[in-house]
């Protein structure tokens, strides 16, 4: 390292705070004496290795958290017992060198690209080899800086969430975020996340890269507001938290058939399409679909983007609501979801003695 009063010298990397995913620019002004020293020989080298929360999560290793170790999360200890232990794991980390040529853009400014694959803090050192403008002579530098890389955005889609209600008014999140480049956060984040909505707030951190957040004072209708190191990932109702998103249903494309027979049994088919994109939702996605109302509900996806929905206990006057994503697509009486065909009336001697015998106490026949 050398610099004397000849020599004015200005590095960095635009942005300040990069993220995964992003190109940013590595960049060097040089001036000696004053004078822009042009045709310089400039590189950047970036010391890149893998992302260490990814590394902890996917180690299966888990430290007590009982431990009597203060002050010391239980991620920390995982991370300094493998450490310690583990010369696999230890291999993981060695630096990889990633060089850049940074080119003249005039005035003795020099710039180069990298777009960083992981986050992390990373070491960066510039060399410079030029001439002096006045006398010729060799001016050689070496420049130092660590900017720390941030993560990509997580993807809340493959980030593994599964929320689940109490009656005392209380809900628990689980799920292991994963960013949008498939990296695992990774634990000992927990102080990362704000959340807003609930009236009291705790996250347990599993060492393996998830996170149960305890939520006490919320519903299911419950607004809540999610952010991670300032940048936020999901704003919305709670029971729409990590669940897909379709928008609006257009009903009336939708091919909704209903039929309701004597015993007050339903069967509703359709095939959801929605109104921006004027498409089906496809099929797997029975698991988002809810209907609130009848006693029983049995939902089936038949492969093709159809669903056939089974209600036991209605009428055409029961009240229904049915849900796509905790998005309610339809309120109101059963007769009025989608067309609805009259139920068959069984007229034969039979039937008329089948209805008699159930209408004797103690009599239950199968329908």
């Amino acid at each position: 390292f050398a610099d004397d009063e000849h020599l004015e010298a200005e590095w960095g990397v635009n942005p300040t705070i990069p993220r995964v995913g992003e190109t940013m620019q590595v960049y060097a002004d040089l001036k000696w004496r004053g004078q822009p020293i042009k045709e310089a020989v400039v590189e950047a080298i970036v010391l890149d290795q893998n992302y260490v929360g990814d590394l902890l999560a996917r180690n299966q290793f888990v430290v007590d958290p009982n431990s009597n170790q203060r002050d010391v999360s239980a991620s920390i200890l995982k991370y300094l017992r493998l450490l310690e232990e583990d010369p696999e794991f230890v291999g993981q980390l060695t630096f990889k060198p990633q060089k850049i040529q940074l080119k003249h853009q005039g005035d003795g400014t020099y710039v180069g690209t990298y777009t960083p694959a992981v986050p992390g803090l990373k070491p960066i050192f510039i060399t410079a080899k030029g001439k002096d403008p006045e006398r010729g002579t060799l001016v050689e530098r070496l420049f130092f800086l660590n900017k720390n890389i941030r993560d990509a955005r997580i993807d809340l889609d493959a980030s593994t969430i599964s929320t689940q209600f109490n009656a005392n008014g209380s809900a628990i999140i689980n799920w292991r975020p994963i960013t949008v480049n498939g990296l695992f956060i990774g634990p000992g984040n927990d102080a990362a996340f704000n959340i807003k909505g609930a009236e009291r707030t705790r996250i347990v951190d599993d060492q393996l890269g998830g996170y149960q957040i305890l939520l006490e004072g919320v519903r299911p209708e419950s607004k809540i507001a999610i952010d991670y190191l300032g940048d936020e990932i999901y704003q919305g109702t709670l029971c729409q938290f990590g669940k897909t998103q379709f928008g609006d249903i257009d009903l009336d494309a939708s091919k909704i058939r209903t039929k309701l027979d004597a015993d007050g049994n339903a069967t509703i088919n359709w095939r959801p399409v929605t109104k921006n994109r004027r498409r089906p939702i496809g099929p797997g996605q029975a698991d988002l679909i809810e209907i609130r109302g009848p006693e029983k509900t049995k939902i089936e996806d038949n492969g093709d983007g159809r669903y056939t929905m089974r209600l036991l206990g209605v009428n055409p006057d029961s009240r229904i609501s049915v849900r796509l994503s905790c998005n309610e697509v339809y309120r109101g009486p059963l007769s009025k979801f989608g067309s609805m065909s009259k139920p068959t009336v069984c007229r034969t001697w039979l039937c008329r003695f089948r209805d008699r015998l159930r209408a004797m106490p103690g009599r239950l026949l199968p329908s």
